[in-house]
């Protein structure tokens, strides 16, 4: 064990060695001796250290320095302080989770391989569209699977292949759609499950194309931040909106209805997004792209829409712990960790622990 990861982790952990040496029922002389590198606990003991105790990996006790910390203010530092203010505590107890799970994949990946398909779209958002559509086979996606969920959870498949995860959660946020943590190892995405399913499918899709422009963001439902934001991260936003909107409908096949401005009505919102298979709120961006209805009136569409997602996130989740875990974890992610877990390449306190999960709940999460 290194006395220097051991001592960061600790003061990490607001514990003293006092409150370990009573944890662990051994004297407060046995910490120091540790921290000095004069004895090292045994294998049992740092177990618990590392699971119970100090929130680490057990093999990060062993490492020669200490992790980076998640910066969350700086790695979305284009955010202003009172966007900051309004954001709910428990989604950055979300990004702090999946950014632990996103440092599991890149260690069980290895740094040797790479993310390599940044900088692939260009600055029109129809031919980034179609380059995205044809990376996840989005058309096949659509056509095999006929609800939003299922949908989605293709979505999902499809992109763990080309090493993206994405993760959904339960935010108890009334404000944040989702984000992405971009990396050159392992990209990873998180949705909130508190809103419809179309919903969650744009907001994927949108996360997506700033994990292939390489930068991270966080969506709000009504995107009201979005005129805050400086001029280069305005159009970068309103880019991504363009692609994922042109993804799930595709401007030819919306003009082709040869609609008029006078028959956008709230009734003709929800027969649009039906028709496609879509959100209101996609239908919404894209009426407003064509000139159909003003830009504020795509904003107020927005506000009014997210007063109801609020309703679905109080009333949605079916209240099973180990189908929700699985749910919000995903197939890729769990399959990944079983698979080196059967291999050996993790006990089963570190892939439990991989999966956030207890020791004794480890077997029924999995399914053995």
């Amino acid at each position: 064990m290194n006395p220097t990861i051991f001592i960061w982790a600790r003061s990490r952990a607001g514990l003293t060695n006092k409150q370990i040496a009573k944890r662990l029922k051994i004297s407060e002389e046995e910490i120091n001796k540790w921290e000095s590198g004069i004895s090292t606990p045994s294998y049992d003991q740092m177990e618990i250290l590392a699971y119970d105790l100090l929130n680490i990996p057990l093999a990060g006790l062993f490492t020669d320095e200490a992790p980076k910390e998640l910066d969350v203010r700086g790695k979305f530092r284009y955010l202003f302080k009172s966007d900051f203010d309004i954001i709910e505590k428990s989604v950055f107890d979300v990004i702090e989770k999946t950014n632990y799970f996103q440092s599991v994949i890149e260690e069980i990946i290895g740094i040797g391989e790479k993310f390599n398909l940044n900088n692939i779209l260009n600055s029109n958002a129809s031919d980034s569209a179609l380059i995205i559509k044809s990376i996840i086979r989005w058309d096949k996606i659509k056509k095999d699977n006929k609800s939003p969920d299922l949908r989605l959870e293709a979505l999902r498949e499809a992109l763990s292949n080309i090493k993206i995860y994405v993760f959904k959660d339960a935010y108890k946020s009334e404000i944040i759609s989702g984000f992405c943590l971009p990396s050159e190892t392992a990209p990873v995405i998180s949705i909130n499950n508190s809103t419809t399913g179309n919903r969650q499918i744009f907001t994927l899709l949108h996360e997506l194309t700033h994990v292939f422009l390489g930068t991270p963001s966080i969506e709000f439902k009504d995107q009201g931040n979005i005129k805050n934001l400086d001029k280069n991260k305005r159009s970068e936003e309103i880019f991504c909106n363009k692609v994922a909107s042109e993804i799930l409908v595709p401007f030819s096949e919306l003009e082709r209805l040869n609609l008029r401005r006078s028959d956008i009505t709230a009734e003709k919102y929800q027969e649009l997004a039906d028709y496609f298979g879509v959100s209101r709120h996609v239908i919404s961006i894209k009426l407003s792209e064509m000139g159909l209805i003003l830009g504020t009136e795509n904003e107020t569409n927005l506000i009014n829409w997210n007063l109801e997602f609020r309703k679905a996130a109080r009333s949605n989740g079916t209240g099973n712990y180990y189908y929700n875990k699985r749910l919000y974890l995903g197939k890729s992610y769990i399959s990944l960790i079983v698979k080196n877990y059967i291999e050996g390449k993790l006990d089963k306190n570190e892939a439990a622990r991989n999966l956030k999960v207890k020791y004794e709940n480890f077997d029924r999460l999995i399914g053995a």
